[in-house]
């Protein structure tokens, strides 16, 4: 994503206003990348419209969102509806010309506790347990299956040099003979299998665990969707 600065804004701000905004705006830091050197600077715009750079001429646009996490659906700190919002700010040497919003967007969204990203499940104490036992163990000269979460097939390797946490694996298939990669003993029973039939087996478990989160999101949409229609009739 790059890197971007910060703006903070006192100039009164047109169009819908986010619920985790409202209150007093100058409080909160939106995100631009339309300034130099993009280093993460914080900048302001302040109530009488005059920008903290004073000679900058033309257009600048920011934009922030309350959005904590997404895949699938989207994860807000509590389950907040997650907000996005845009803004474009019109300059003349220095001076707000006028501030536009570009885009105002409210969608359904699930505490961001219940998030898990795609390749990991939550694991029970013993299995953790267990993790940190194989962890400590010499893999020296084992045999390995190495699987990414996005391959439909993984490939053969042996373990040829360990050294603290850091292995080296040479692979043995002949599309991949003999090349050597540098690996961590931390991603054992993750991308590192002892066997093929174990790799898809947490695969799948992986998988499972996705679509019950996303099955979980659906729902939640649905139930979001009904009420926002039963609110609307109720207005009217």
């Amino acid at each position: 994503m790059g890197m971007y600065d910060y703006i903070n804004c006192g100039y009164p701000l047109p169009g819908i206003m986010p619920d985790y905004v409202k209150g007093d705006q100058r409080k909160f830091d939106f995100q631009t990348k339309d300034t130099d050197p993009q280093l993460m600077e914080f900048h302001t715009i302040h109530e009488d419209g005059s920008f903290s750079i004073e000679d900058f001429h033309g257009e600048l646009s920011f934009y922030d969102s309350n959005i904590r996490g997404s895949g699938p659906g989207l994860y807000t700190s509590t389950g907040e509806d997650a907000e996005s919002v845009s803004y474009l700010a019109h300059f003349s040497y220095g001076k707000v010309v006028r501030i536009e919003q570009e885009s105002y967007e409210r969608k359904p969204a699930l505490p961001s506790a219940m998030q898990i990203p795609y390749g990991m499940r939550k694991y029970t104490e013993e299995e953790k347990a267990k993790a940190a036992r194989r962890r400590e163990e010499s893999m020296i000269a084992l045999k390995v299956y190495v699987l990414y979460g996005g391959e439909e097939k993984g490939r053969w390797a042996e373990v040829v040099y360990e050294e603290g946490s850091e292995i080296c694996l040479r692979y043995d298939e002949p599309k991949h003979r003999n090349r050597l990669s540098l690996m961590s003993k931390m991603d054992r029973d993750h991308l590192i299998w002892d066997s093929e039939e174990e790799a898809f087996a947490e695969k799948n478990a992986r998988q499972d665990h996705w679509d019950k989160q996303k099955e979980e999101y659906d729902t939640h949409c649905e139930r979001w969707e009904k009420e926002r229609d039963h609110s609307a009739v109720s207005e009217s």
